[in-house]
């Protein structure tokens, strides 16, 4: 969605809002391996423009830059345990569980390097200078669902 405003009579023409993105994909394909509909394997890709970006102290009309695009690849495998499926989870501890899942997941799969704000530093002229801060790179992610 591309949000611009343009205030009348102050001679600066269209200038985007702070929350402006022209694009942003995110693609969710998940399957189960044939013959054993309980293991799966799920990827996810997201994609998005950067906001548009000002320092603390600036007018906003004065800034055309942007902050990087965000890009991130998550890929994962999981286990489906189910009460009537699976004969050992109606013993012992397991009765009162219905339906389990294990997942594993690496989050971030190429690790980039996703910028999620800045950090503005002023230098001994009073000019402000962008410090990145980035968020995590590559994880591994173990993940367990438990429905009663």
């Amino acid at each position: 969605m591309n949000t611009k405003e343009d205030i009348v009579n102050d001679g600066f023409g269209y200038i985007a809002r702070p929350m402006d993105q022209l694009y942003n994909i995110s693609i969710f394909f998940q399957d189960f391996v044939p013959r054993f509909p309980q293991y799966r394997v799920h990827l996810l890709f997201n994609w998005s423009q950067g906001f548009p970006l000002n320092s603390a102290r600036g007018q906003r009309f004065f800034s055309k830059a942007r902050m990087p695009d965000y890009r991130r690849v998550d890929i994962g495998a999981s286990r489906i345990f189910d009460k009537k499926e699976d004969a050992w989870m109606i013993k012992g501890v397991f009765k009162s569980i219905e339906r389990m899942q294990i997942a594993v997941e690496v989050l971030n799969l190429f690790g980039f390097y996703n910028v999620n704000s800045y950090y503005w530093v002023s230098d001994v002229f009073n000019q402000q200078h962008a410090v990145p801060n980035y968020l995590t790179g590559t994880q591994l992610n173990i993940k367990l669902q438990i429905d009663f």
